[in-house]
């Protein structure tokens, strides 16, 4: 599920037209079992140019984060 909501997210985001971005999607779908959960990721940006959006869902039995990076390239 992860990947095909990744793949579903990342074309949507290319539909906008940012042709000179490099587009990483970065989705965690889990269980809600009484459980802490920390998502992190790090990368190297140019504060400038490159930047991100995250979102996120929870229901009473799972929850799910997405991120999606932009990173200019020429």
């Amino acid at each position: 599920m992860t990947k095909t909501l990744s793949t579903i997210i990342t074309n949507r985001v290319k539909a906008l037209g940012y042709d000179r971005y490099k587009i990483v999607t970065i989705v965690t779908v889990g269980e809600i079992a009484n459980h802490g959960v920390r998502i992190a990721s790090r990368c190297l940006m140019d504060q400038d140019t490159d930047n991100y959006a995250s979102g996120s869902f929870k229901n009473s039995s799972l929850f799910g984060c997405a991120t999606v990076f932009g990173m200019y390239y020429e």
